[in-house]
């Protein structure tokens, strides 16, 4: 009894400690915000220069803070004090340049790229459906079942992720193969962290060799006109 109220109160007093860290992160970032801006107004006040400048380049400036920020917030995954990820930081952020006049809407309508989407779309409806089929247990089976070596198996998953990654986009198949791979090392009794670390590598190294192989891809292969018999 006394194990368990010890470890209760240990939980909360971390817990306690990480919303500290947290406040005090987000109070820190808050006041340095404050503070740049104040230094920029004080700036834009004393000096005429730095006023014809700010005149005329105000708009790229703002676009450059917009961008930053977000690209910020995305990279570290979520913004520190509040609930903000990174699909709501990229929402965010593309409101905030169509509310501030930087981008029109039909600027934004032409920067969608619908032929990419519906492209990817379309290949991860046909990998959920390979999923359901029994297609990658199949596969999956035949190698478990003729890889005796940890080394053999490993082999055998980096094989299926990356062939497969350059004929499907890689994120639809490190999706569906990821719940596999689970299951496969579970009933072999291995450790999990190198055949799941295959997974993603070598769907990256796959998905290079064609277009259709990786989003990045699609999108160089719309805007470029490249023909998909042509490799990248």
């Amino acid at each position: 009894m006394l194990v368990r109220t010890s470890t209760a109160s240990d939980r909360a007093l971390e817990r306690q400690r990480r919303g500290r860290r947290r406040a005090i992160l987000a109070a820190a970032i808050g006041a340095l915000a404050v503070l740049g801006a104040g230094a920029a107004f004080w700036l834009y006040q004393s000096s005429t220069y730095l006023q014809m400048i700010w005149s005329r380049d105000a708009t790229t400036a703002a676009a450059i803070l917009i961008f930053t920020t977000t690209y910020a917030v995305i990279a570290i995954g979520k913004l520190p004090g509040s609930h903000l990820d990174r699909a709501g930081a990229a929402l965010l952020g593309a409101s905030l340049m169509l509310a501030t006049g930087l981008l029109s809407l039909e600027e934004a309508y032409r920067s969608i790229d619908v032929d990419a989407i519906a492209l990817l779309l379309g290949m991860m409806i046909i990998v959920t459906h390979i999923r359901l089929s029994g297609f990658f247990n199949l596969i999956g089976n035949w190698i478990v079942t003729r890889a005796g070596h940890p080394v053999l198996l490993l082999a055998g998953v980096i094989l299926i992720s990356g062939f497969f990654s350059a004929f499907l986009v890689n994120d639809a198949i490190c999706l569906a193969l990821t719940p596999l791979v689970l299951d496969f090392v579970a009933r072999l009794r291995r450790n999990p962290p190198p055949y799941l670390l295959a997974v993603p590598m070598a769907s990256n190294i796959g998905s290079t060799a064609t277009i259709t192989g990786n989003p990045q891809n699609v999108m160089i292969g719309a805007i470029s006109r490249l023909s998909a018999r042509l490799p990248i």
